[in-house]
């Protein structure tokens, strides 16, 4: 029966989180139920402490043994070696929250997702230097311009050219070094974008 109302609720509850219980909640709670969704999502059986501080403020303790029972039941959903895997590639940190029976599976899968989401954190911060350098280089070359503009306009004296060319011979050693540095960074993001396909292949059981 808490199965099914699972079905039902519970992946609304694993985006959202666990909200705090009202008094309503607590009065017609079905422990079993609750025990199985915090199961399921992941949350450790801890969490029935945070159920207990809810629920004191009405009058209404906790079924501990049968909140158990329900959490390890939904953990069985959770402490998958899929599951370890996903949470692992998605940057979050194991709760602790498994069954010794399921720990290993989860853990093998967790441990991999941890290794690929360590190779995607390598790809995004490549190519987010790579933007940011050719922000720069865009912006050096607007500069260029400008000053390549100025140097050619009316009204200025000799001094006022020499100075705009000492400008514009930084501004073209800029750029220089920028280019450089682009194709650094380039190759750098095309070995990551490597490393990753690799790092799926070898995942793929986990697709």
């Amino acid at each position: 029966m808490f199965k099914l109302t699972f079905i039902i609720f519970g992946l609304s509850l694993v985006l959202s989180g666990c909200a705090n219980m009202n008094k309503s909640m607590c009065l017609s709670a079905d422990w079993q139920n609750i025990g199985f969704e915090d199961g399921a999502a992941g949350r450790p059986q801890t969490e029935i402490a945070q159920h207990r501080k809810d629920c004191a403020e009405h009058g209404v303790s906790p079924d501990l043994d049968v909140y158990r029972q329900g959490h390890d039941a939904g953990s069985m959903l959770f402490c998958t070696n899929q599951m370890g895997f996903r949470q692992g590639s998605a940057g979050k940190k194991y709760q602790n929250n498994c069954p010794e029976s399921l720990a290993p599976a989860f853990l093998a899968g967790f441990r991999d997702g941890e290794a690929m989401f360590a190779i995607k954190s390598v790809l995004d911060e490549a190519n987010k230097r790579l933007a940011s350098n050719l922000e720069h280089i865009n912006s050096v070359q607007a500069q260029l311009e400008k000053n390549n503009e100025l140097m050619i306009a009316d009204g200025l004296i000799r001094e006022e050219r020499l100075k705009i060319r000492e400008n514009v011979d930084l501004l073209k050693s800029s750029l220089d070094e920028l280019y450089v540095q682009q194709e650094k960074l380039q190759q750098q993001s095309q070995e990551a974008q490597i490393d990753l396909v690799r790092a799926a292949r070898r995942f793929a059981q986990y697709d």
